[in-house]
């Protein structure tokens, strides 16, 4: 039975292992982030990821929505004429193939030798103890293919104009993956890897 038990144990590790990708950063370690305060917004470069759920004008004001909220909510404020950083969005999307390796399944049984020579195998009761194991392998299914997302936020110092802080995070793309209160989580979750506002 304690085997048993490690098999499941094993089996529910692998499946949170597999849940996702953390968020990711990119840090420029010559940049003063201790001394930003304010910001404003960049218009993101637009490229085409033909899709119908990332690119699309609702997608923006939910993205541009949840990026602004995340900064005011961390202590920086939002201002167009002197900002000491700019911050805009990428999105993108790629092909992964996911294929879920072997299915095991155990299978407990009893058997026991008959007068005759013939094996008789029941399924096992309380009652009843014979010897018993059996194991089968299955063989994997095949691979399946789905597309992810990227969302990526970028921070720019205005006087250098250069990139000096980015992060961000795969997503299964769904719809629901990019509904309004996912983007918001994903935002907040990305930005929660920025500094906050000294």
């Amino acid at each position: 039975m304690s085997s048993l038990r490690s098999i499941f144990f094993l089996a529910v590790l692998m499946s949170l292992t597999a849940c996702g990708n953390p968020v990711q950063t990119e840090v420029d370690n010559h940049a003063d982030l201790a001394g930003y305060r304010t910001f404003a917004w960049q218009e993101p470069e637009r490229s085409e990821v033909d899709n119908p759920i990332l690119d699309s004008d609702l997608m923006d004001k939910r993205m541009r929505t949840a990026i602004v909220r995340s900064l005011e909510d961390q202590g920086y404020e939002y201002d167009e004429e002197n900002p000491d950083f700019y911050v805009t969005y990428h999105t993108s999307t790629r092909e992964k193939v996911r294929s879920s390796g072997f299915g095991t399944s155990v299978t407990m049984a009893q058997y026991h030798v008959q007068d005759d020579g013939s094996l008789l195998i029941t399924p096992i009761t309380p009652r009843r103890s014979y010897h018993y194991s059996s194991t089968t392998v299955r063989e994997a299914p095949a691979p399946r293919s789905y597309d992810e997302a990227v969302v990526i936020v970028d921070i720019i110092d205005r006087e250098s104009e250069t990139l000096v802080w980015r992060g961000w995070d795969e997503k299964r793309l769904t719809r629901k993956s990019f509904d309004r209160d996912s983007v918001r989580k994903t935002v907040e979750e990305i930005l929660a890897e920025f500094p906050v506002a000294g």
